[in-house]
This record gives structure tokens, sequence and C-alpha cells, in this order.
């Protein structure tokens, strides 16, 4: 997918795939947006790669 993945709680409201958000990694806010699951690899190219 080359992006990375944080799961958090977001409220329903807030919860609509597209939706703008920030996630504090360590200390750092890093911006991203909802996705709709299911977040994989169908492949399975990255497991082996």
């Amino acid at each position: 997918m080359g992006k990375s993945i944080a799961y958090a709680y977001v409220p329903p409201e807030h919860a609509a795939p597209g939706t703008a958000v920030a996630v504090d990694v360590f200390g750092r806010w890093v911006e991203g947006e909802v996705a709709r699951e299911p977040l994989f690899d169908p492949a399975g190219e990255r497991v082996r790669g």
C-alpha cells in the first residue's frame, strides 16, 4: 500500500472515509485520513518482499 497504518478510536461523527485526522506518534502529530477497511495486501507481496 505504501502507507503507514494506525488504528484508533474515532467518534462516529468523524469516522467517514476520507475525513482528515491527526495522530500523535511519539509526541509528533502526523496528518492522515480515515480509510475504509479492509487494508490488506491480498497477494501477500509485502510480507514476502
